[in-house]
């Protein structure tokens, strides 16, 4: 189950070293030694964690911007999310 509710505040882990290339974020994280991969819609939802929004915040944005149902929205975000907390990517507040 996760952690994340709609006024979960999401917050970058300021320690990765990152680029992007041809619209894809790319990262290090120095604490694991690991590289990471964002394809673009995953390096759309890191740009707009980098402002540090609340879930719920998160999930309107990517409304506007992409054609997908709310549900399916919410569930893919969250395993994103959650796969980005349990590598230390992010942390929620």
């Amino acid at each position: 189950m996760s952690q994340i509710k709609a006024n979960t505040k999401l917050i970058l882990n300021q320690e990765l070293l990152q680029s992007e290339i041809d619209g894809e974020t790319i990262m290090m994280s120095i604490d694991n030694g690991k590289y990471y991969g964002l394809n673009n819609v995953a390096s759309r939802i890191w740009e707009i964690v980098k402002t540090e929004p609340i879930f719920s915040e998160l999930i309107n944005t990517l409304l506007s911007e992409y054609e997908i149902e709310e549900d399916k929205c919410k569930t893919e975000t969250l395993d994103f999310l959650n796969n980005l907390i349990n590598n230390k990517l992010i942390k929620i507040e």
